[in-house]
């Protein structure tokens, strides 16, 4: 028996509504959620030290990028490893959720400001309002020419975190810098409302063809 044009329809459009719902979020477009754009300037130094930043998350989505402000010598190309991170009680955690690797090579002389921007979509992080993440940089024991852009004092702090450091040949445990605050951007990949939209529709329409299917066969039985 020959299929009807509805029965080879409906498979057509699950699939579609499927292919709608199951889109990762990063593909929409970033939008910035947290921000601390250095003003009070203290830069310490990523040589020896595992820096951190915490941050609270304000928008539903997938973190998609992080950008960082740093401070490059030039002519000594710097690599340098990313981390998201989760926190238990503020504090930064080795849980980590997306690494990348980044070198940087200043040409301007003297010191160079870099704001790289850290793509860490593929790791599709959801995050939602209130988590607590922290970017966290380390670079080799070798290079000494690296810093992170940072403030420190009253009224150039950033209200959803702060920043930290790790000397594992000191402590082995993340100590807070007091009143500091490390320059990031932080960028959330938010769900199109217009695609949930579609997908809603969509759902609702093949119920009520479903309905209507029902009740047509339970009248042919009557």
């Amino acid at each position: 028996m020959p299929l009807s044009r509805r029965a080879i329809a409906a498979p057509g459009l699950l699939a579609a509504l499927a292919t709608l719902a199951l889109t990762p979020a990063s593909r929409a477009t970033p939008i910035v959620d947290q921000s601390h754009e250095a003003s009070v300037v203290n830069s310490p130094s990523l040589a020896g030290l595992h820096l951190a930043q915490t941050f609270t998350v304000g928008l539903a989505g997938t973190l998609a990028a992080v950008d960082v402000d740093l401070l490059v010598s030039r002519g000594y190309p710097q690599t340098v490893t990313a981390r998201v991170v989760r926190t238990a009680a503020g504090v930064p955690t080795f849980d980590v959720l997306g690494t990348i690797v980044v070198s940087l090579t200043a040409t301007a002389s003297g010191i160079e400001r870099m704001s790289p921007r850290l793509d860490f979509a593929a790791f599709d992080i959801a995050v939602a309002p209130g988590d607590q993440l922290a970017i966290y940089l380390s670079v080799p024991s070798n290079q000494t020419f690296i810093n992170w852009l940072g403030s420190q004092g009253a009224g150039a702090d950033y209200a959803g975190g702060m920043a930290w450091a790790y000397d594992s040949f000191v402590s082995e445990t993340w100590d807070s810098f007091p009143a500091t605050d490390l320059a990031f951007r932080t960028l959330v990949a938010v769900p199109e409302p217009g695609t949930a939209a579609i997908v809603l529709c969509g759902l609702a329409a093949l119920a009520a063809r479903r309905r209507k299917r029902a009740v047509g066969e339970g009248e042919a039985w009557d």
